[in-house]
C-alpha cells in the first residue's frame, strides 16, 4: 500500500524509513532528534509515498505534534497530500486538479 520515500538528507534533517512502523494496523511516523544517528547527529523522520495512485476515496490522519525540545526552529514537521504536478499550476489546474491536490 505504501513505501519509504527518500533516505538521507533531506531540508534541515534526514529521513530514515527506521523512523516508519506499523502498530495495531496504523501506519506509524516518528522524529526523534538522534546524537548518533545513521546520517549523524540530527533531527529525524521520514517520508512515504503510496504505491498506488488514487483519483477518489476517503483519507483520515491523527497527526500529534509535540512541543520543540528546544534545539531551535531547526524542525520543521508538516503532513502533505500530493498530486504528480502540484508545483505546476496549469498541470495542477490551479491545485484543484487532477495533477494537483
Amino acid at each position: 500500500m505504501w513505501e519509504a520515500r527518500g533516505n538521507g538528507p533531506q531540508g534541515a534533517g534526514y529521513c530514515a524509513p527506521s523512523q516508519i512502523s506499523v502498530r495495531d494496523g496504523n501506519l506509524v511516523i516518528t522524529a526523534q532528534y538522534r546524537t548518533e544517528g545513521d546520517y549523524g547527529e540530527g533531527w529525524y523522520s521520514a517520508e512515504v509515498a503510496l504505491k498506488k495512485r488514487y483519483c477518489r476515496g476517503y483519507l483520515e490522519a491523527t497527526i500529534k505534534c509535540s512541543k520543540n525540545a528546544g534545539r531551535g526552529d531547526a524542525f520543521w514537521s508538516a503532513f502533505w497530500l500530493q498530486g504528480p504536478n502540484p508545483y505546476n499550476a496549469e498541470a495542477s489546474q490551479g491545485g484543484v486538479g487532477p495533477g494537483g491536490c
